[in-house]
Formats: structure tokens, sequence, C-alpha cells
């Protein structure tokens, strides 16, 4: 009966060793499958985060392209406004120079009636509208020359 007794335990004392290994494998096999489905998580993370950059991609280029277009359409505009400052300037110098000629008629006709022509209101103000277009001709001038420099 001892003899059963012991052999009673080592069967026990062997399905406890075999348990034991069978729940360390279990182990060991649950940790490296979880290492598969970490692994498996980190490559959908990834692709996850390559798929936001080809969506991405759209938006970047699609807002890109607005700002060239604008840009083509701000240096035509540019390009406009500088040919008319340039047109508004040779407008400008030809009527200083019409009036240039004008005052000097009108100051000889003066001098031959014995007339000063500073004393006529009208020569006064003629005299500033003729240094006014002839500056404001050199301001347009001015503008164009520095907007050629930024274009």
């Amino acid at each position: 009966m001892l003899e059963v007794k012991n052999k009673t335990k080592q069967i026990q004392l062997s399905l406890i060793v075999m348990s034991n290994n069978v729940m360390g494998k279990i182990a060991k096999l649950s940790k490296e499958s979880k290492l598969e489905l970490k692994s498996e998580k980190v490559e959908l993370t990834i692709i996850d985060d390559l798929k936001k950059y080809t969506k991405g991609f759209s938006k970047y280029y699609s807002e890109g392209q607005g700002l060239q277009k604008k840009g083509e359409r701000i240096k035509a505009e540019l390009s406009d406004i500088i040919s008319a400052l340039y047109k508004w300037e040779e407008l400008g110098d030809s009527i200083a120079d019409d009036m240039a000629s004008d005052l000097t008629k009108y100051e000889k006709a003066a001098k031959e009636l014995g007339i000063k022509p500073s004393e006529s209101k009208d020569y006064s103000e003629a005299m500033k509208a003729f240094k006014s277009y002839a500056e404001s001709a050199k301001g347009f001038n001015r503008v164009a020359q520095n907007l050629i420099k930024i274009r």
C-alpha cells in the first residue's frame, strides 16, 4: 500500500510538473501571440499614418495651386498697374508741357499789356496746377519704378 501511495504521489507530482510545463508553454505562446498582435497593431498604425499623407497631399496640392494662380493674377495685375502709371506719367507730362507753353504765352501777352502775370488769380492757380501735374507725374514714375523692383 505504501507503494501505491508513493506511486500516486509520483503521478500527482508528474501531473503537477506537466501542468506547470503546459501552463508555461501556454503563457509563452500567449506572450508570443501578444507580440505578434502588437507588431500587427504597430504596422496598422503606421499604415494609417501613411494614409494621412496621401489624403493630405490632395489638400496641400490644391491650396498650392490656388496660391500659384493667385500669384499669377497679382503679377498680371501688377504689370497692368505699372503700365497705367507710366501712361499716367506721360499724360501728366504732356499736360504740364501744354500748360508751360500756355503760361509762357500768357506771360508775354501780360508783359505787352504792362500787367504782372502773378497779379492774376487765374495765372497763379494755373502755375500751382502746372507744378502739381509735374510733381504728380514724377510721383507716378517713382511708384512704377518701385513696383518693378518688387515684381
